[in-house]
């Protein structure tokens, strides 16, 4: 094995690794959306500003689920992969007030660990042609 290939293989198990996690990640969310609508409409109107039902919440997490199992087996890289991104993006910035003072009231400092999830999606992102491990 050459060092060049060595190199790729090892990139191509940490992005599959970057992949698996994440997705486990965005499927107990998009499911707890299934599961547990009234709390998605919670998060919503806490988070969002919006009202939604929790058919709505439902709807939500059945399609969040079809695009995460869609990014999961590497499927349409580009949208799978810049949709996360941007869909997480906005719900890490949606919790702004949190991220500027985690240790004041209840202490929410759980918030930050979304942070790396951002690094972690535009890196996949930005190397997706790379990314080639148990991907279609």
């Amino acid at each position: 094995m050459t060092a060049s290939s060595e190199r790729d293989s090892s990139l191509e198990i940490g992005l599959l690794a970057i992949r698996i996690t994440c997705a486990g990640l965005f499927l107990v969310w998009s499911i707890d959306k299934i599961i547990h609508p009234e709390h998605a409409a919670l998060v919503f109107k806490t988070f969002y500003f919006s009202q939604i039902s929790e058919q709505i919440a439902i709807g939500i997490g059945a399609v969040q689920t079809a695009f995460v199992l869609a990014f999961l087996i590497g499927a349409f890289k580009t949208w799978t992969y810049g949709g996360l991104l941007v869909m997480h993006t906005i719900s890490v910035f949606s919790t702004w007030e949190k991220l500027l003072t985690p240790y004041a009231g209840n202490r929410q400092i759980l918030f930050w660990g979304a942070v790396p999830v951002v690094a972690a999606l535009l890196l996949l992102f930005l190397v997706r042609k790379r990314d080639r491990l148990w991907s279609v």
